[in-house]
Parts: C-alpha cells; sequence; structure tokens
C-alpha cells in the first residue's frame, strides 16, 4: 500500500516537473519570439528613419532657397514666423528620426541641463495648431520647477505621444467637454518612497498628461509600455 502510494507521489512529482520544464520553455519562446520581433522592427524602422532623413533633407534645403527669396519682398516679416516654424518642425522631425534610430538599434542617449518649462510650452504651441477646436487644452507648470537633466528629444517624443493620445482618445469618446491638461509639479517627499527607484537624496519633478476621456482599457493596460504597442489602425 506505502509502495503504491509513493510511485504516485513521485509519478505527480515528475509531471510537475515536466508541466515546469514545458512553462519554462514556452516563456523563453516567447522571449525569442519578442526579440525577432523586435529586431525586424529595427530593421524596418532603420530604413524608414533613412527615407525620412531624406525627406527632411530636402524640405530645410528648399526652406533656405525660399528665405533668400522672400527676404527681397516686402511681405517678408510677414511669412518670416511661418518659415521660422516650418524650420523648427523640421529640425524636430530631424530630432525624433534619431530617437527612432535610437529605440531600434539601441545607441547611446544624450542627456543634458534642459529648461524643462520652455520645451514644454515649445511643444504646447505645436499641439494647439493640430487639436481639434472642441477640445481645451491647458496647462499649469510651476514655477519653481525649471532645469533638469534629460535627453531633449526623449522628453520632445514622450509629451507628444501622450497629447497625440489623449487627443485621438478623446475625439472618439463622445462627450461634449474635452479637455487635457499638462501639470509640471515638484514630487514631494511623501511621493518618493512610492517609488522604489528613485534616489531619495535627490530632487525630482512630476510630469503630469492627463484628459477627461473614458481611460485606458483594463485588456490593453499591461502592454503599454509595449515599444511600438498601439491600438489605432
Amino acid at each position: 500500500m506505502e509502495d503504491s502510494k509513493t510511485e504516485e507521489i513521485n509519478e505527480l512529482k515528475e509531471r510537475i516537473k515536466k508541466l515546469q520544464e514545458t512553462q519554462d520553455r514556452l516563456v523563453q519562446l516567447q522571449e525569442l519570439a519578442k526579440y525577432q520581433k523586435m529586431e525586424s522592427i529595427g530593421s524596418l524602422s532603420s530604413n524608414i528613419t533613412h527615407d525620412m532623413n531624406n525627406i527632411i533633407a530636402i524640405i530645410l534645403n528648399s526652406l533656405m532657397v525660399i528665405e533668400a527669396k522672400a527676404k527681397k519682398d516686402k511681405l517678408y516679416e510677414e511669412i518670416k514666423i511661418h518659415i521660422t516654424a516650418i524650420r523648427k518642425a523640421g529640425q524636430r522631425g530631424a530630432q525624433l528620426s534619431r530617437k527612432l534610430l535610437q529605440i531600434a538599434k539601441d545607441n547611446r542617449q544624450e542627456p543634458k541641463v534642459i529648461n524643462l518649462k520652455n520645451s514644454i510650452d515649445e511643444i504646447s504651441i505645436m499641439f494647439k495648431e493640430i487639436k481639434p477646436k472642441n477640445i481645451t487644452f491647458t496647462s499649469d507648470l510651476s514655477e519653481s520647477v525649471k532645469f533638469i537633466h534629460a535627453d531633449e528629444s526623449q522628453i520632445f517624443q514622450m509629451l507628444l505621444n501622450l497629447l497625440v493620445n489623449a487627443k485621438d482618445a478623446l475625439e472618439s469618446c463622445g462627450k461634449e467637454e474635452k479637455t487635457i491638461t499638462v501639470q509640471l509639479s515638484d514630487l514631494t517627499a511623501d511621493e518618493c518612497p512610492k517609488i522604489e527607484f528613485l534616489d531619495q537624496s535627490k530632487q525630482y519633478i512630476k510630469l503630469t498628461v492627463s484628459d477627461n476621456g473614458m481611460g485606458i482599457s483594463q485588456s490593453i493596460l499591461s502592454d503599454i509600455f509595449t515599444p511600438f504597442f498601439t491600438t489605432k489602425p
């Protein structure tokens, strides 16, 4: 009787062991598939970025020719602001191209001391040009928060992505009053312990982008930090 129970227990242990090995193998296969997917995306991104850089170079070079000719026109002062806006957009496009390559190839970042409030103001001006009129955009930027050490192109890309995603979500939510808010504030001492990787001996700031839409579905919440993940068609 005891021998029979021992055999059953050993057989059960063996099955559990095989199940664990199968689960481990599945995890390895999932990681491999993810790596191969990212490798393919990286290759595709490099090709797209190369074409994008060529297009941006043509735009900026053509702009130089247009500006040189426009300076001779008495209406130059009126169109100068638009020429400057196009140039800045082209330069930002080049920065975003480099960022795309950075994600694809894991290149070294270029962190430096930047005025975050100025960066947000610049992005806000651009965003106001593309948002629908029925969406109210507001910003609440603390005067005490100014300089941070970060990669400026990453900050620009991150904030612009959040704003555009909020805009797209609000456009389909069906609400009459639609608002997007950007807030910038010091991170309080009470909040720091909630974030494990922060060095509490240093100062931090909190950048918040919020909207009054329907929120993110629980079914995709775990995917929001996956590179290139999107719910858009």
